[in-house]
């Protein structure tokens, strides 16, 4: 015989039991909702290191680009640097050869000969166009 106390005994085991298998059924359902979350935030974080690494990669082409412009820049610069060099050279050269005929005729006294011969050149002239103009307006030298 079966006494009340193996009834309710009975009745808890039937309600463990069920409550267990309600609370499996709930961590199935929170398990496989989290294994949804998990694959859906590992999609997302994949998708956004594709982009990052898109990115990146776009980044480093243009850094790339833009170092072989300034290499081509300075490449330019530097010939351009020469040819000035050069252009200095020869402007260098011709002054340095003016300088030294300078030096040439003022040491041979033909610079100062020259200014010495047109002053008494222009003042003889003056000289006579003065007499000439004196006889012309007043008749007279004095």
């Amino acid at each position: 015989m079966t006494t009340a106390t193996d009834t309710d005994i009975q009745q808890i085991k039937d309600l463990i039991t069920a409550g267990n298998s309600a609370t499996q059924k709930q961590i199935a359902d929170l398990a496989i909702i989290t294994q949804k979350q998990i694959g859906d935030l590992t999609l997302e974080m994949r998708l956004g290191f594709a982009n990052v690494d898109t990115k990146f990669t776009a980044v480093r082409e243009e850094m790339r680009i833009g170092f072989a412009n300034v290499d081509t820049k300075f490449a330019e610069i530097r010939g351009d640097i020469k040819g000035l060099r050069s252009e200095v050279k020869a402007l260098d050269g011709k002054l340095e050869e003016k300088t030294k005929n300078l030096d040439q005729r003022l040491g041979s006294g033909e610079f100062t000969a020259r200014g010495i011969t047109i002053g008494l050149t222009v003042t003889v002239v003056g000289g006579l166009l003065l007499t000439f103009g004196k006889i012309l307006f007043f008749g007279k030298i004095f």
